[in-house]
């Protein structure tokens, strides 16, 4: 059984087939589920509908630009966004960030470079998810501590 089996799935955002189907095979590989989406609507339907847990994400893609891509899952998820593109730019990895991108990594990538930075956006992942766990049971810690007593029966 894969390390990461139960874990939400990878979803890949491009355009390339080639390009989706090595990211998805480096993915795999090392025992992630991953969704490939060939354009933005699609792949803001298969967010929607999959919750992934992280998103790689090219900037030119069909029908809806990974930059508005980006946009609208920040408006609605938490999910870690990697921007993956073929044009390197200091203002595209600038633009990418401030948009709410977890990193930038330019096409051509390296097996190696893509993994760390999935592990990376995966564990942070993990931690938000767990630190928002942890403050629901405080706030209902709270809650019930801070709650009137019951008024007694007579």
């Amino acid at each position: 059984m894969s390390p990461h089996s139960d874990q939400a799935p990878i979803l890949i955002i491009e355009d390339d087939s080639k390009t989706a189907a090595l990211i998805a095979l480096y993915l795999e590989k090392e025992g992630y589920r991953t969704l490939v989406a060939y354009d933005g609507e699609t792949a803001l339907q298969m967010a929607k509908n999959q919750k992934p847990m992280f998103v790689v994400l090219d900037l030119m893609l069909p029908r809806l630009d990974g930059w508005e891509v980006c946009r609208r899952l920040r408006k609605t998820s938490e999910v870690p966004i990697l921007i993956l593109t073929a044009y390197q730019t200091a203002q595209n990895a600038i633009a990418a960030l401030r948009g709410g991108a977890f990193d930038f990594i330019v096409k051509g990538l390296k097996r190696e470079m893509l993994l760390n930075a999935v592990a990376r956006a995966v564990e942070r992942r993990h931690l938000t998810l767990e630190n928002r766990r942890l403050m629901e049971e405080l706030r209902a810690r709270l809650d019930a501590t801070l709650a009137p007593p019951a008024a007694s029966a007579r």
